[in-house]
């Protein structure tokens, strides 16, 4: 019977044509600042400039009616009995999509297993179609429940204030990314501070328009068209990226 002995070699050996690296941090972690790298994220980031440059008038035009939206419930109405300030508005929502989706795709907001295992110069594109299903889910509904009895203009209105909070808090992520960049965050410290944000912002806009809905309904009617508009979006988003 052979020494088994005579086969067991000292475990330096194993390492003499090659070195051992070790991973410092979650394997698992896919969020890094080399999202900048690929030429598509690179696109869409000038693309962004360019549109925000090509707007700009519109931005500073209602950028302080918006601004007074998140503050008093009834700047909502205002704002939207202004044709030049809703077109302004509009044109000005339409160019924060590009860089919500972008910052998104950067820091896995939509952390969905389908996107990730995606390869990473196309995750942005995925980011972009899962951010576009969620607003044609939302638009859907809104045309689907209908107010049986009370102010239709109030039911408009508490729709479209959504735009009125996603400027100002497209405008916080991009200034909270710059900040915590110059002290040299890492991209996972930085996406826990995005989300509670964009928590913070959510749960803001939600005390809103209940007050512009409830300003017309009632209590039970404001209810379940908030849930109906606002929370079953929400939970589909919730559950797509649970279970996809």
């Amino acid at each position: 019977m052979a020494d088994s002995t005579s086969f067991i070699r000292p475990a330096y050996e194993a390492f003499k044509t090659g070195t051992l690296q070790m991973a410092t941090g979650p394997q698992g972690s896919e969020i890094s600042y080399n999202w900048g790298e690929y030429p598509l994220n690179i696109a869409l980031v000038v693309a962004s400039v360019f549109f925000f440059l090509f707007i700009l008038d519109s931005f500073l035009h209602c950028n302080p009616t918006v601004l007074s939206c998140l503050t008093r419930w009834r700047n909502n109405y205002r704002l939207e009995s202004s044709v030049p300030l809703v077109r302004s508005r509009n044109w000005t929502f339409a160019s924060c999509i590009l860089p919500f989706c972008l910052i998104a795709a950067m820091f896995n907001f939509f952390d969905i297993d389908f996107i990730t295992e995606q390869p990473a110069e196309y995750r942005t594109a995925f980011h972009i179609a899962v951010f576009l299903a969620f607003m044609l889910l939302r638009f859907v509904i809104y045309k689907v429940i209908r107010p049986m009895h009370g102010s239709m203009e109030t039911y408009r209105i508490a729709h479209r204030s959504a735009m009125n909070f996603f400027i100002p808090y497209t405008i916080l992520l991009l200034v909270t990314i710059g900040v915590l960049r110059i002290f040299h965050m890492d991209p996972d410290t930085v996406r826990t501070v995005l989300l509670c944000e964009s928590g913070a912002v959510y749960f803001l806009y939600l005390i809103t328009k209940l007050e512009i809905l409830a300003s017309s309904y009632g209590v039970l009617t404001t209810f379940l068209y908030l849930c109906g508009l606002e929370l079953l979006p929400a939970a589909a988003l919730t559950g797509a990226i649970m279970w996809l």
